[in-house]
């Protein structure tokens, strides 16, 4: 189960099979609490709760442009730095 507090929903994954799960289309700048349980044939786990804060779009970092020859440049960049987030 999650909630996006913006807007108070709260949307249900059943049936996932396996460990993971990917959540598309979350708000950038948006808190997001889950609970997570696991069900087998004994019945259903006590919850694990998670609040998950979703940083900003961040831009790239040290942008370089290169002057190749006079009609051509060759720009290069690195993936926007990944902050840590703490799991309560």
């Amino acid at each position: 189960m999650w909630q996006h507090n913006e807007d108070g929903k709260i949307r249900e994954l059943r049936g996932i099979k396996g460990n993971a799960v990917e959540i598309m289309s979350v708000d950038s700048c948006s808190l997001y609490e889950f609970r997570i349980t696991a069900v087998s044939k004994y019945g259903e786990s006590k919850p694990i709760y998670l609040v998950q804060y979703t940083e900003p779009q961040l831009s790239p970092q040290h942008i370089l442009a290169t002057k190749l020859n006079p009609n051509t440049i060759e720009l290069t960049w690195e993936p926007p730095f990944k902050r840590t987030h703490d799991v309560k």
